[in-house]
């Protein structure tokens, strides 16, 4: 228990180390006009994905003085064909706004080809992972309200250096780029929530919990990560010891059932990893 432990550290540390890192460029959309639409979307995932569905972001504005139709398609075709289309209609300044949940599959490069045709005119954007997903990587998706001090980045990252972080590939995202569909999740092996300052959305948190209960894998890290559940009581009901996974120090970090899939909580200080070292195996 104490060398999984260590890993799934290893993992949070790797983890901020990218999430300062990817601070500066925020995954900024791809934007163009298309006849007076402006068009946007946006990927916040990880690189590297193996099975199940991730969201995209797409916006689009009329900018023009007329209605127009515009013909959304998402498509897919390395080995097998995936598509999503959406035809809408926007009048005058109107802006819509949705998330579409893209296909994806082990032994692919699972990046889309999405176009926006307006008019007879199109833009084609180049959207999704964009790594071959035929490795024995683990996908991992970590989420906190606010960037990450660069000095203790440094220093953790430093000290779990040998932890076997390796295999992993990580995203980093902030609360509000957080999808409200629990599918969104099932590309991913674990998703990591730093509860320091607080909860994310609550919609954003039950679609995480709704993916758990399915089979995913939650690691809580917070102060007191279980207090910070306790306005949830829907979720906090699973952490109690009839659903205990092992509790070898309940204070400090204790794994439990949820569903078909687990929860585990890890108790620090800010981001204390060093504290790890105490934990009894």
């Amino acid at each position: 228990m104490l060398a999984e432990l260590r890993r799934l550290v290893g993992i949070g540390a790797a983890l901020l180390a990218l999430a300062f890192a990817q601070s500066a460029r925020a995954d900024a959309p791809q934007v163009a006009t298309v006849e007076g639409v402006r068009c946007s979307v946006a990927y916040h995932g990880a690189e590297l994905l193996h099975h199940g569905y991730f969201p995209i972001d797409v916006e689009m504005l009329n900018t023009g003085d007329r209605a127009v139709t515009v013909d959304f398609k998402a498509q897919q075709q390395w080995q097998v064909e995936d598509e999503v289309t959406k035809r809408l209609r926007l009048e005058p300044g109107e802006r819509v706004a949705f998330e579409p949940l893209l296909r994806a599959r082990t032994n692919s490069v699972n990046t889309y080809a999405v176009t926006f045709e307006v008019n007879g005119e199109s833009q084609y954007f180049a959207v999704g992972p964009s790594e071959w997903s035929g490795g024995f990587e683990v996908p991992v998706l970590f989420a906190s309200r606010s960037p990450v001090e660069a000095g203790a980045v440094e220093r953790w990252a430093s000290t779990w250096t040998d932890r076997g972080t390796g295999d992993f590939r990580f995203a980093a995202v902030r609360f509000p780029e957080l999808s409200k569909l629990w599918a969104a999740y099932t590309s991913y092996e674990w998703v990591v929530l730093s509860l320091e300052q607080g909860l994310p959305d609550a919609a954003a948190l039950d679609a995480i919990f709704a993916w758990v209960r399915t089979g995913g894998r939650l690691l809580v890290i917070a102060p007191n990560p279980r207090a910070a559940l306790e306005s949830r009581p829907q979720d906090a009901k699973w952490l109690s010891p009839d659903y205990a996974v092992r509790e070898s120090q309940p204070e400090r970090f204790a794994a439990y059932h949820c569903g078909y899939g687990t929860i585990t909580l890890f108790s620090a200080q800010g981001w204390g990893f060093e504290e790890m070292e105490s934990v009894d195996g």
